[in-house]
């Protein structure tokens, strides 16, 4: 049943026009290989934060904390970032090479707090 709701939340997002493919989006973020980075400008721009594995607690790094775009540069899976630290919901997944360029107007400005690769 989350995965359900996930793809239609997922398809909800991307019907919207929010999260785009890779080479789609405005401009091109840079990100390491296997991590998803958030940064602390729109459009790829400012500090970059990337991050490897399943975070409880990306707060506690002032790029997501402060996040105003992000990017799946992983090698395996959609990444699920939440808003809350510890996985508090809500929620959204990013699949592998898509990125927000602008989190503008979305709970996410200034609120990733946590993520988790593969599963929420």
């Amino acid at each position: 049943m989350k995965q359900l709701l996930a793809a239609v939340g997922a398809t909800a997002v991307m019907t919207a026009g929010i999260l785009t493919a890779a080479g789609a989006a405005p401009a091109l973020a840079s990100c390491p290989s296997g991590a998803t980075c958030s940064y602390t400008g729109i459009n790829f721009t400012g500090s970059q934060g990337p991050v490897y594995g399943n975070n409880t607690n990306d707060r506690q790094y002032s790029t997501w904390a402060n996040a105003e775009s992000i990017k799946n540069n992983g090698t395996q899976c959609e990444d699920w970032i939440f808003k809350y630290e510890n996985y508090g919901n809500p929620n959204f997944g990013i699949p592998l090479g898509y990125q927000v360029s602008n989190l503008s107007g979305t709970w996410g400005w200034h609120h990733l707090w946590s993520n988790h690769w593969c599963n929420p």
